[in-house]
């Protein structure tokens, strides 16, 4: 008993001793529990919409401004031509659009039957049918004298099939955990088998240093993706509409960006456990906050923000852009551009780490 009781001291002490470890046992519950807390949420806020009104009378203007006086959906464009209404539904500009007919005004005040056009993005995944709700209960509580017959058009999804939206997301998401986690214990390994001193009276550059840690799992996550994709198509009979040389463009990129982190996080951990802890820590708020679970239209303004620096959601619209939507460079180069910014800047840091590394500071 007394050994044992000795043996649980021992574990305690190392623990504490530990700055990063003390932080990820203690700290990071509490930062993940704000983040959580705040973010986690089912409900669709400010639904980016876009209207086309033929009718373009007091009567239209008014229903448009009861839609959006709630916080469930904003204007944010009107349109005179569909076609536009279209490019923006494929640049990811707007999520909703309402079309008005030009009889709107007429059959409104003789109380006849009359039909709004309301057009869905589908690779939204359930916030689709979620969004469908609130305009299918506004129209009843608006329009009770009226028989409404809303035309309901569901694009780039219309079976509403999950897959077609989920295995997207999987991909990322098996990119993301075994990408971070086998490069965060790449340098620590190093540094608890005391190579790393071999590796810094060895000719070798700290560019080559960080080039070689980090080619051969680009390489690597770039097979699993092929392989990903391939099984997709067979099993899943997943839809795919764009260009292939940009999806390989756009995970090329991701995967730069998160091997790099996880490559930062190796340099300045001591042992593989805490290089691993530190990619967990990583990992589930980036899950979290990329629009895969929840809406990011839903979160506050501090962790939309948060959101749109997180790389997941920015290969999140990529993948299913590309795949539901057949989505080209010039719709999506606001989501390639946010990623090869975070690119260069992750890399220069890593760079100089890797550098401080090999000098031995």
């Amino acid at each position: 008993m007394k050994r044992l009781l000795f043996f649980i001291e021992k574990e305690f002490v190392q623990v504490m001793r530990d700055k990063r470890t003390r932080f990820i046992v203690f700290a990071a519950p509490i930062i993940q529990l704000i983040v959580f807390g705040y973010v986690i949420s089912t409900d669709v806020r400010n639904v980016k919409t876009g209207v086309l009104d033929y009718c373009n009378k007091s009567i239209s203007r008014d229903f448009i401004y009861s839609l959006t006086s709630s916080s469930f959906f904003k204007i944010v464009k009107i349109y005179k031509d569909p076609y536009d209404m279209e490019k923006d539904f494929k640049n990811g500009r707007i999520d909703f659009g309402i079309i008005i007919k030009e009889n709107f005004n007429k059959e409104i005040r003789k109380e006849r039957n009359f039909e709004v056009f309301a057009l869905f993005d589908g690779s939204r995944a359930w916030s689709t049918q979620i969004i469908l709700g609130y305009f299918t209960n506004f129209l009843y509580q608006k329009l009770r004298k009226n028989e409404v017959e809303p035309k309901i058009i569901i694009l780039y999804n219309p079976e509403g099939k999950s897959s077609n939206y989920m295995v997207e997301a999987v991909i990322a998401m098996v990119l993301l955990i075994t990408s971070m986690i086998l490069t965060s214990i790449s340098v620590a390994r190093e540094k608890e088998m005391e190579t790393i001193e071999l590796l810094s009276i060895s000719p070798i550059s700290h560019i080559e240093f960080v080039l070689g840690k980090i080619l051969p799992y680009t390489f690597l996550g770039l097979i699993n993706v092929t392989i990903v994709f391939i099984f997709s198509l067979i099993i899943f009979k997943l839809p795919f509409r764009g260009n292939l040389i940009l999806l390989y463009s756009g995970t090329f990129l991701f995967l730069l960006l998160i091997l790099g982190i996880g490559l930062l996080s190796s340099i300045i951990s001591e042992t593989q456990a805490q290089a691993m802890m530190q990619a967990v820590f990583f990992v589930l708020p980036m899950l979290v906050l990329s629009g895969f679970f929840y809406p990011i239209e839903s979160m506050s303004l501090i962790f939309r923000i948060i959101a749109y620096l997180n790389p997941l959601t920015h290969f999140l619209i990529i993948l299913r852009s590309i795949f539901l939507k057949g989505s080209g460079f010039f719709e999506l180069k606001i989501n390639f551009l946010v990623m090869g910014t975070l690119s260069i800047l992750i890399f220069t840091y890593a760079f100089i780490k890797s550098k401080s590394l090999l000098l031995g500071k």
